[in-house]
């Protein structure tokens, strides 16, 4: 055993300079790569755990109106994931007014499923997530990975899979 390490051993003392930055940058990079994504996982599950939660449109409607501040700000830009209680089906948004962005989509502006599931009778629980403090670089890239987590382009609402 020992001598096949020797042999492994003097292979690499004997090859050039070159030879081991083509094998150890290609590796870096792939690290980093599983790194950034392990990273994003947990960005997104921590931000998913302290989202905000109204069981109902007007759960949501009766906050905003009597208490229009939350997370410590009238209104503020970030993340949204409307759930269709019925159904399970979910959609994920993003607006640098994300109240008033869930007030239109439960007005009827917005991604036409949604409301036409509203108009059917589906009652919707909401989720609101801050951009401040979610660790993401901007709205686009946390929208993105909320879509991804939840799987709404796929099983859900969401017809894109988010901004650019």
């Amino acid at each position: 055993m020992a001598e096949y390490f020797n042999q492994f051993a003097d292979i690499f003392r004997t090859m050039p300079f070159w030879v081991y930055i083509i094998l150890i940058i290609p590796a870096l990079l792939i690290t980093i790569s599983i790194l950034g994504r392990i990273n994003n996982v947990h960005r997104v599950n921590r931000v998913i755990k302290s989202a905000e939660v109204f069981e109902s449109a007007e759960a949501f409607e009766e906050r905003r109106k009597n208490q229009p501040s939350i997370s410590g700000v009238k209104d503020f830009p970030g993340c949204y994931i409307l759930s269709n209680t019925k159904t399970g089906k979910e959609y994920v948004g993003q607006s640098v007014h994300v109240l008033l962005r869930v007030h239109s989509h439960l007005a009827g502006s917005g991604n036409h499923m949604v409301h036409f599931a509203i108009l059917k009778g589906n009652s919707f629980a909401i989720r609101v997530m801050p951009f401040e403090g979610s660790g993401f670089k901007n709205l686009n890239k946390m929208e993105k990975a909320l879509i991804k987590k939840c799987g709404t382009y796929k099983r859900g609402y969401n017809r894109t899979r988010g901004n650019n």
